[in-house]
């Protein structure tokens, strides 16, 4: 994966100093770090909850797992 430009770099370390402290900067993966750069909803998300980068690393989304949402959704309500 390309490096970060400078200007990048630098707002990476505003992004580095808002993670929660379970969220050490050398734990995160190369992809992690380029989502939560580019991603402000990402960003948001993980800082208030951390756990879900853990799952979504190590269960990224599949491509078609969104034809599954509203029957996931249906058997949420129900239970």
């Amino acid at each position: 994966m390309k490096p970060l430009s400078s200007p990048l770099q630098q707002y990476w370390q505003t992004v580095v100093e808002r993670l929660p402290e379970p969220l050490a900067e050398e734990s995160l993966s190369a992809q992690a770090k380029s989502v939560l750069t580019f991603s402000d909803f990402v960003q948001d998300s993980v800082i208030a909850h951390p756990e879900w980068l853990t799952e979504l690393e190590s269960q990224p989304p599949q491509a078609d797992e969104w034809q599954h949402y509203a029957a996931w959704l249906q058997e949420a309500l129900c239970n």
